[in-house]
């Protein structure tokens, strides 16, 4: 499944009225944002930097902000060309004498920082107004920056017919050359939205603002962003807190790290008193599945969760049951579903499994989301690992899928080899972990550390890829304070509250 865009590579998968529910909170968050202007402060003569003060309203509290756009060159090898808008939301610190500003770097690619810091989800991180101002940016082709590169059609495949890998890629092909050609058509240079480029985004936001340094906060494809930022711009770094670790040359995920979580995913199942009785061996059955449903896909009628009273015809094939393995392997909340959904196919009722289905065969997608992966991809070196290791485990490499096989549908060039380079530097970054992240495993982060010689690894038992485990305890909030605040740090090993698997007839999940 496409990396994060849905919700990732935003990818949890929720039901289709969960997603229609996530949206018109969404919606109403962005109201607040853009409905309730207290003043707009108009910008200089001149001056490139337009602001207008918003107020943002959380369960306890009305904060004030500022929105900000500026324009950048759509492409910085010819600064005098085509310029596009960027856009920004600032809530300023809480103290007169603040550090240097917090920069939060969402994930996706594709998600809308500005979105997201409005939302509930992000009340922990505006705490940290006490260190400096926090800010969010709408990275380039995303949210409230211009152009948004959202693609102007849903991707749909039929659920009334049998998928398989080639003919799944094949429609995301289509797809992605239709939406390729809709923005061509409107001037956009597809080849301009890649990391590098975002990186150098972030230089122009420091000179707008006449900021010396940022603290960067990303997590999954923000620390992506984040390595690239500092690689490029180190003299705008003072400090880093990096989570969810995708290297410059871990785009495309190792199958072996996928099996592996596997394997750790069914022993926590099969350890647990109630659900390892429903699902003793989830591997195991997840396999023999896979080998079953591909010899013949099974026919299915589920309630069509957009009209409760009419049902909807499913093939449900091969394919459609490791994208849902994979999209529930990913995160904490989603590994707890697993014995609910899964639990009942060791008996023949593949309904649970089935009730997914809409959500990998349909999804929107933003097509800065994909050109941004294309463009970063992996070293010849790390796809022959790929390749081999691909064929020896259950899910291979469809946690990233459709890439990189729809790359040249979009037409965009990788960036160089040494972007894919190890990044090295000499400023205090930590790297934060959760033992359970199915996207970007631990390995991830201890291979990307070594090139960090002020570097820290904060590890978190039971977490996965999820923003809530910096949140995880206490005692770690505590002690990403610390850092956030100038102290330095060493490598520490910190402990989520333990797993509650979700079984069938069970509602609260």
């Amino acid at each position: 499944m496409i990396k994060d865009q849905a919700n990732r590579r935003n990818k949890t998968l929720p039901t289709a009225s969960e997603n229609i529910r996530t949206r018109l909170k969404v919606t109403a968050l962005l109201l607040v944002l853009l409905l309730t202007p207290l003043v707009v402060a108009r910008a200089q003569s001149g001056s490139k930097l337009r602001i207008e003060h918003r107020v943002v309203r959380t369960a306890t509290e009305t904060i004030p902000a500022e929105l900000g756009r500026f324009d950048v060159p759509q492409d910085y090898h010819h600064p005098s060309g085509k310029a596009i808008t960027l856009a920004f939301i600032r809530f300023k610190s809480t103290e007169l004498n603040a550090g240097a500003p917090i920069l939060y770097l969402a994930g996706g690619p594709g998600t809308s920082g500005i979105i997201y810091a409005t939302g509930p989800k992000f009340e922990p991180y505006l705490t940290l107004r006490q260190f400096g101002d926090v800010i969010a940016l709408d990275q380039r082709g995303t949210g409230l920056s211009e152009p948004n590169l959202t693609c102007p059609d849903r991707f749909v495949y039929p659920l009334n017919k049998p998928a398989d890998r080639e003919q799944l890629t094949r429609a995301y092909q289509r797809f992605a050359r239709d939406c390729a050609l809709y923005w061509r058509g409107k001037g956009v240079d597809l080849k301009d939205y890649n990391t590098e480029a975002s990186a150098d985004d972030v230089k122009a936001l420091a000179g707008i603002l006449g900021v010396k340094q940022f603290r960067l906060f990303g997590a999954s494809y923000g620390s992506h962003l984040g390595l690239s930022i500092i690689r490029r711009h180190p003299e705008i770094v003072e400090r880093a807190v990096l989570g969810g670790i995708e290297g410059p040359d871990q785009t495309i995920k190792l199958p072996a790290n996928v099996e592996s979580h596997l394997s750790e995913v069914s022993r926590l199942i099969a350890a647990d008193s109630a659900a390892g009785k429903l699902l003793p061996n989830f591997r195991l059955l997840l396999r023999k599945t896979i080998r079953e449903v591909s010899r013949k896909p099974i026919s299915l009628d589920i309630p069509n969760p957009h009209v409760p009273t009419e049902h909807v015809k499913i093939q449900l094939s091969a394919i459609d049951i490791q994208l849902i393995a994979g999209s529930l392997l990913g995160r904490r909340p989603t590994i707890e579903l697993i014995p609910k959904v899964f639990g009942p196919a060791r008996h023949g009722d593949y309904s649970a499994i089935a009730s997914y289905v809409q959500e990998v065969r349909g999804t929107e997608i933003s097509a800065m989301g994909a050109v941004m992966d294309c463009a970063s991809n992996v070293s010849n070196q790390r796809w022959r690992i790929i390749k081999r290791q691909a064929s020896k485990t259950v899910l291979g490499t469809l946690l990233d899928f459709p890439l990189p096989e729809w790359c040249r549908a979009w037409d965009v060039p990788r960036l160089p080899k040494s972007f894919r380079a190890p990044v090295r530097a000499n400023m205090p970054v930590l790297f934060v972990e959760g033992t359970l992240d199915g996207q970007t495993p631990l390995s991830n982060a201890i291979e990307v550390r070594r090139g960090f010689s002020k570097g820290a690894l904060f590890t978190i038992e039971n977490a996965g890829h999820d923003a809530s485990m910096f949140q995880s305890s206490p005692e770690l909030i505590e002690a990403i304070n610390r850092f956030i605040a100038g102290a330095s740090t060493s490598d520490q090993r910190f402990k989520a509250p333990p797993l509650h698997f979700s079984l069938p007839g069970d509602t609260t999940k």
